[in-house]
């Protein structure tokens, strides 16, 4: 059943998009009314935005759309890094300034990032944002498709996700005193799509951008990533497993590791963004990569 729908699905789109391409605007509305009937599938349903076909979460969350272009209809989408070198291209005749404050900087790279989705009919507006379900985490909304073999992940709206920085800690008691150390915080879109295409590069992954929404609230970035099934993996096997691929492991914070050859640190390499597959090898699917500045080098001594 799931597969004959997939097909048929597949072939209402292609058909969609071609008729959208030469204007057949009559043949387009009977391709919207089919693609709408197909019977829902883990939860997934397919409604009609205007000119481009939305596939969402029956229960209103994890929304990505399904548009009439042939990487986004298939899923394949397109490479991070593909992305990035794009929006800083549209960036590259208006250079910023020094000056520019870490909040303007990442509007800046926002509104390049909705300039090339929209150049590609891949942008869409929505007023009301996805609501939380249970796989809602820190940093998207997340729809599972077995069908497909696909997670799509959306951003929280006006998020990129995470990025690491110092952060001053303060303990608990009178006698406790604070310190700094390094921590996760907002990444700019730059940054986002930075560390998705080092995901890709570092563990074979097959992260792909498939659009973006804006929202009041601020652009959020739809991607696909390939569903893993597998289990937590503790994090002493985690520890060992980057180790032996030339990571340092950071003393002070679990889950955090800097190899000198790529110049690249790794935090949160917990056991919920590490899982054990079936074959037995491990996938970091949900890490924060980043480049660290000399701030956080002399920080961790590196």
């Amino acid at each position: 059943m799931r597969e004959a729908v997939s097909v048929r699905r597949e072939m209402l789109n292609r058909g969609l998009t071609e008729a959208i391409t030469r204007g057949q605007t009559t043949k387009a509305e009977k391709y919207r009314a089919a693609i709408a009937s197909l019977p829902q599938i883990l939860g997934l349903r397919v409604r009609e935005e205007g000119e481009k076909i939305v596939l969402e979460n029956a229960s209103g969350a994890g929304m990505v759309p399904v548009l009439p272009n042939e990487n986004a209809i298939q899923n394949r989408g397109f490479e991070p890094a593909e992305v990035l070198s794009g929006i800083r291209e549209l960036r590259a005749t208006e250079p910023e300034g020094s000056w520019i404050t870490p909040q303007a900087r990442s509007e800046r790279e926002a509104q390049s990032l909705a300039g090339w989705t929209d150049e590609r009919g891949i942008l869409s507006d929505r007023i009301i944002p996805p609501k939380a379900d249970d796989l809602t985490g820190g940093e998207h909304f997340v729809t599972i498709d077995e069908d497909s073999g696909l997670v799509f992940k959306s951003t929280l709206p006006g998020k990129f996700g995470f990025a690491v920085d110092l952060e001053m800690i303060h303990p608990s008691g009178w006698k406790a005193q604070s310190k700094i150390t390094a921590g996760l915080s907002d990444a700019t879109p730059d940054e986002y799509l930075l560390r998705m295409g080092w995901q890709n590069e570092l563990f074979k992954d097959r992260v792909r951008v498939i659009g973006a929404v804006r929202y009041p609230q601020g652009l959020s970035v739809l991607s696909t990533q390939p569903f893993y099934a597998g289990e937590k993996t503790a994090q002493p096997i985690i520890d060992a497993w980057f180790e032996a691929r030339g990571w340092q492991r950071l003393t002070s914070r679990d889950g955090a590791f800097y190899n000198k050859e790529l110049d690249l640190m790794i935090m949160d390499a917990l056991p919920r963004n590490v899982l054990t597959l079936e074959s037995g090898e491990l996938m970091p699917f949900d890490v924060v990569i980043v480049k660290p500045d000399e701030i956080l080098k002399a920080r961790f001594d590196l």
